[in-house]
């Protein structure tokens, strides 16, 4: 049985922007530390094309907010697979793109989610364009593409079979649909849990 690891951000190195600060860099010792182990760990998170920003001051002194565009296709291998994450009525394409971590005793797959694709329309797309940017219904977004979306692409990626905590999604398979979703609607009701509680923190 493998480990799934959902996280907003990954700090992994900076050639990959996507994440901000302390959370994305315990995320990325966590996912280095179960390479070293050799632990059966999956990690998944989103792909953000334009990060978080990078601060520069002007000559007058104020900040400016710079969004420099990341292209994954130096790090990253796209998966040739679309799923599909119901969000507002509607049907939005998420690809997957996959980094594999090295270890001293293993591998840890790491797969990115990407709305940014042609087959949604321009405000979908703009979902995981920005680490933490956009309002508190973005976020939702966000979330929801995370903990849906990532379910959905382990399950086409390692086509699980039914052990207890795990299933494969198959054909034509009612009983499946209704396990996942379940278990779907489990790991996003956790996220938005999880979400509430950091904003509660900060207050």
């Amino acid at each position: 049985m493998k480990i799934a690891y959902f996280t907003m951000e990954i700090g992994l190195n900076e050639s990959i922007p996507t994440y901000s600060g302390g959370l994305g860099i315990l995320a990325g010792d966590h996912i280095k530390s179960a390479a070293d182990l050799g632990l059966p760990l999956v990690a998944v998170s989103l792909l953000y094309k334009r990060g978080y920003f990078m601060q520069n001051i002007s000559p007058m002194g104020w900040q400016e907010e710079m969004y420099p565009y990341f292209d994954p296709r130096a790090f990253m291998e796209p998966l040739p697979m679309k799923i599909s994450v119901p969000m507002a009525g509607r049907e939005v394409k998420v690809g997957v793109w996959k980094y594999a971590y090295q270890g001293f005793k293993g591998k840890v797959p790491i797969y990115f989610l990407d709305a940014d694709l042609d087959d949604n329309k321009a405000d979908d797309r703009l979902v995981t364009q920005y680490l933490y940017g956009g309002d508190s219904h973005t976020r939702i977004c966000q979330e929801a593409i995370l903990g849906i979306g990532g379910y959905k692409a382990q399950g086409a990626n390692h086509k699980v079979k039914e052990t207890g905590d795990s299933c494969q999604e198959d054909e034509g398979a009612g009983i499946r649909t209704m396990i996942w979703r379940r278990k779907a609607l489990e790991v996003f009701c956790l996220l938005i849990f999880v979400s509430l509680a950091e904003r509660v923190v900060s207050t």
